[in-house]
C-alpha cells in the first residue's frame, strides 16, 4: 500500500503568530512608555508642591519680620532685610512696563547679573536649606509710591477699619464731612521664591495689610 503524501505547509499559521508577537511587542513598549511617562510627571508635581510649601516658609518668615518692626522701621528702606517702604518703578509715564523703569529682584544674590533696570532690588534669605533641599529668598514691598509714614503718604494703597458714627440713615451723604475713620493700615506685597532638587521653582505671592 503506497504512504500519502503530507499536505504542503504554507506558514501561515507562523506568519500570523509572529505578527501577533510584533504587536504584543509593540503594544507592551507603549505602556512601558505611559507608566514612566505618568511616574515622571506625579514626580514633578510633588517636587513642584514642595517647593510651594517651601516658599510659604518664606512668606512667614516675612511676616515675622513685618511683626518685630516698629512704624519708624517701615517708614523707610531696610534693603538688607529685604524691605522696601515703596514699590515704584512698575510702568512708564504711560502705563506701560518698560525695562527702564521697571526694577529687577535679586532672586541669585548675583546683583541682579548686570540686568539694566531702574534699580536691583535685595532679597532675604532664609538661613541654609531646608530638609527636602529647597533655598528660599523673600521681598516685602509696601504699596506706597514714596517712603514716610501711611497716613502723611498720600500715594499708598490703605485700609480703614471703621467709619464716622452716625444718628441716622441721612448723616452720611454725598458732599458731607463724614469719612472713614481710624487708623490707616498699610497694605504689603511679599513675594516668595523657592528653588529646590531638579531646578525646581516655585513663587508665591500674597498681600497683607499692617
Amino acid at each position: 500500500m503506497k504512504a500519502s503524501t503530507p499536505p504542503c505547509q504554507q506558514g501561515a499559521v507562523l506568519l500570523t503568530a509572529l505578527v501577533m508577537l510584533v504587536a504584543l511587542m509593540l503594544g507592551a513598549a507603549s505602556l512601558m512608555r505611559l507608566v514612566e511617562s505618568s511616574n515622571q510627571l506625579a514626580g514633578n508635581l510633588a517636587f513642584k508642591r514642595a517647593a510651594t510649601l517651601a516658599a510659604d516658609n518664606g512668606v512667614e518668615a516675612a511676616i515675622d519680620w513685618l511683626e518685630r518692626q516698629s512704624a519708624a522701621t517701615l517708614a523707610s528702606d531696610a534693603a538688607a532685610s529685604g524691605y522696601y517702604a515703596s514699590a515704584t518703578g512698575a510702568v512708564d509715564a504711560s502705563g506701560n512696563a518698560a525695562t527702564s523703569v521697571t526694577a529687577a529682584i535679586d532672586w541669585k544674590n548675583d546683583g541682579c547679573n548686570g540686568v539694566a533696570r531702574s534699580a536691583c532690588l535685595t532679597t532675604m534669605a532664609l538661613p541654609g536649606v531646608d530638609s527636602a533641599g529647597h533655598s528660599v529668598r523673600y521681598l516685602i514691598q509696601r504699596l506706597c509710591s514714596a517712603g514716610g509714614t501711611p497716613a502723611a503718604n498720600g500715594e499708598c494703597a490703605l485700609y480703614l477699619e471703621s467709619e464716622a458714627d452716625s444718628s441716622s440713615r441721612g448723616a452720611i451723604a454725598y458732599g458731607s464731612e463724614k469719612r472713614l475713620t481710624g487708623q490707616p493700615w498699610a497694605f504689603y506685597r511679599i513675594t516668595a521664591r523657592a528653588v529646590g532638587p531638579r531646578d525646581t521653582v516655585s513663587l508665591v505671592q500674597v498681600l497683607v495689610r499692617w
